[in-house]
């Protein structure tokens, strides 16, 4: 029997996803897919336009097996926590045969690999470049492509593309773990913020703006998902703009000092938030004024999601290194009732419902969970809905 293993977000889920799962199972022979997906926010520092529990049960609608949840701690945050944990996660499972990711260049997997080896050797010589490039005020990820295309002499160009960004990450990390997972890339079929109406694969990003617009997107999304997005609009959808006001209202009651504290956050840019919120008018007037070649929006509004979750540089320290021996299903089919008494039988605590659940875990997935369920109703506030962990269960699709 073989599992497919998913990263995925599903902000929404849509015709690429759906394709994506169809198209493994069918090169693969594949028996099951198991998504692991970010769930009210996302690694970009957005929060989900629709709920995780509606997410998942798209996907499982859809053809996914099992959806579990990549917890809130990991979800939010830089490319390579998002990427390194997800995949730990995964390799926890133990069932996993091959992990399917998009990939905007995925014939250059055999290039991207050899650079993933080479970043995790970390030369001396590697390390001089990547540090030359930040000085001069480049981003990150920006400071190591330059850096190894320096180095290397080859064509770079790929580093830099988002999918290809998380692509490297699921890589290093599978080698990093020496684990047996294969990775497997498919084409993307629309780019990162692609916002071209004549594919059917519309990206995630165009089908956000046509939903906050009000615009039609049946060709766009799966039939059986289509009603419920229908119903949405710009005032019931949630987004980060949502919650400007109370972003404001949290920094307006600090020091910029105080700013530090917060995850992603670093010197300098503390000072650049806070002295730039007093005039900014909505999030994205915020991010113009904030965003520079080194501090790219993505990470900035990760640090306002932050900054509204109370999600600290200690909570980030002391859970990036450590892999949770539970996991939290929020739908699964009759085939993944099946993989997941396989899950049970690794050790891997199944978290269904806190009240029952909780005690199961050890300390550091007891303050996740906790985290978690504080995230969620911060995302829930406007909706008056709290605590939906304690009591609201895994979609359930009987084949």
């Amino acid at each position: 029997m073989k599992t497919v293993g998913i990263i995925s977000e599903y902000n929404p889920f849509h015709n690429g996803h759906k394709y994506q799962i169809e198209k493994v199972k069918e090169e693969l022979n594949a028996d099951n897919v198991v998504c692991i997906m970010s769930g009210n926010y996302t690694q970009r520092g957005e929060l989900s336009i629709i709920d995780k529990y509606k997410k998942s049960e798209f996907a499982v609608k859809n053809g996914a097996d099992v959806v579990i949840e990549l917890p809130f701690v990991y979800a939010c945050s830089t490319a390579e926590i998002f990427s390194s944990s997800a995949v730990s996660i995964l390799n926890s499972l133990g069932i996993i045969d091959y992990l399917c990711f998009g990939m905007e260049d995925s014939e250059k997997l055999e290039d991207i690999t050899a650079v993933c080896k080479f970043l995790l050797t970390e030369s001396e010589e590697y390390k001089i470049k990547l540090k030359e490039y930040l000085k001069l005020g480049y981003s990150y990820i920006s400071s190591r492509e330059n850096a190894v295309k320096d180095i290397l002499n080859i064509d770079t160009s790929f580093m830099s593309s988002p999918n290809n960004i998380l692509a490297m990450e699921y890589i290093k990390e599978l080698i990093k773990l020496k684990s047996n997972i294969k990775p497997y890339p498919i084409k993307r079929t629309a780019a990162y913020k692609s916002t071209d109406s004549s594919n059917k694969f519309l990206s995630a990003f165009g089908i956000r703006e046509k939903i906050l617009s009000g615009e039609d997107i049946s060709n766009f999304v799966p039939s059986n998902s289509y009603n419920f997005y229908s119903t949405l609009n710009r005032a019931n959808s949630q987004v980060i703009e949502n919650y400007f006001s109370t972003i404001k209202n949290i920094i307006l009651s600090m020091e910029s000092e105080e700013l530090y504290k917060y995850a992603d956050m670093e010197i300098g840019l503390n000072n650049r938030i806070y002295n730039n919120i007093f005039e900014s008018k909505d999030i994205e007037d915020l991010l113009n004024r904030v965003a520079t070649k080194r501090y790219t929006k993505n990470r900035i509004r990760r640090i306002l999601i932050h900054i509204l979750t109370n999600y600290t540089k200690d909570e980030l320290n002391k859970y990036k290194m450590h892999t949770p021996k539970f996991i939290k299903v929020l739908g699964f089919n009759s085939n993944g009732r099946e993989l997941l008494k396989q899950i049970k039988n690794n050790d891997i605590k199944i978290f269904n419902n806190y009240n029952k659940d909780i005690n199961k875990l050890n300390e550091p997935d007891k303050e996740i969970i906790k985290k978690n369920i504080k995230a969620d109703n911060i995302y829930n506030v406007n909706h008056d809905k709290f605590n939906l962990d304690f009591y609201k269960m895994a979609f359930y699709k009987d084949k």
